[in-house]
């Protein structure tokens, strides 16, 4: 165990299927009586003066809307661009591999290693999957065209520290890898904001951890189209404005990773 100092438990920590939440919330949307078109490209906004009124799909076709939200990950930023609106947003590459230990690991924790700056989950299959919190060296990527796996000095980096942290892995083999593209801005929080035109609320830049904060966002981005603020004391609206950049006032974390850049 060396050479950590301390160690946090916590009982109720785990992790969540993405894929599974997501159709779990379109499921109760649709339920709600919400319309989800899939497939449906958007080309732009329809903007008239200073107010947003709809969008405008690729097919030329278009869809009217007293509020428009932008919710457009890696490419929010060269969309709103378009329409004269900077959103300080940079695409970063991310990889993940996993890893069979190739021995029987029984019940596994989430292990956030914020010494060797790696983190670990199981997965299906007895496999763990492991990632790199590391934030010293960042990927700039194209997201439409980047490499959708690890690179071999990634799994050098994965052999290296999971090897050093579980030197009982003996018998361990990598099975497979991926990756993808985080939007990441100068704080590492996201976006969530009424826009610089009227009907348009942003939400965006989520730098790698926007799904633990899923039902938050919903929220927040509903009190914003509804009301034009948060309603809910724990989650105000002012911590996630656009204006937060221009303004120098960035979103810091009360106990950052310093190892880490102190970004999260």
């Amino acid at each position: 165990l060396e050479p950590f100092a301390a160690f946090g438990w916590e009982e109720r920590g785990g992790y969540g299927d993405a894929y599974q939440t997501a159709q779990a919330f379109a499921a109760s949307a649709r339920a709600g009586g919400i319309r989800i078109r899939q497939s449906t490209p958007v080309a732009g906004l329809i903007v008239d003066g200073d107010d947003v009124t709809g969008v405008r799909l690729v097919d030329g076709s278009t869809i009217s809307a007293e509020t428009v939200v932008v919710a457009t990950g890696a490419w929010t930023r060269p969309f709103l661009a378009a329409h004269g609106i900077d959103v300080p947003i940079e695409v970063h590459r991310e990889q993940i591999v996993m890893i069979h230990p190739g021995m029987e690991l029984g019940k596994v924790p989430v292990f956030s290693d914020l010494v060797s700056l790696q983190y670990v989950r199981p997965d299906v299959r007895g496999e763990i999957l492991f990632g790199n919190s590391d934030l010293a060296e960042l990927e700039i990527a194209d997201p439409d065209n980047y490499l959708n796996r690890a690179d071999e000095a990634f799994l050098d980096l994965t052999v290296d520290k999971v090897g050093t942290r579980f030197p009982q892995f003996t018998d361990a083999a990598i099975t497979s890898s991926y990756a993808g593209c985080y939007d990441v801005t100068p704080d590492w929080n996201p976006i969530i904001s009424t826009g610089p035109l009227e009907g348009l609320v942003i939400a965006a830049g989520f730098s790698g951890h926007g799904f633990k904060i899923s039902p938050a966002v919903g929220r927040l981005v509903a009190d914003l189209v509804v009301d034009g603020h948060s309603n809910d004391p724990r989650i105000p609206e002012s911590d996630f404005r656009l204006s937060r950049f221009a303004e120098g006032d960035l979103l810091k974390t009360r106990f950052p990773y310093v190892g880490a850049g102190e970004m999260r």
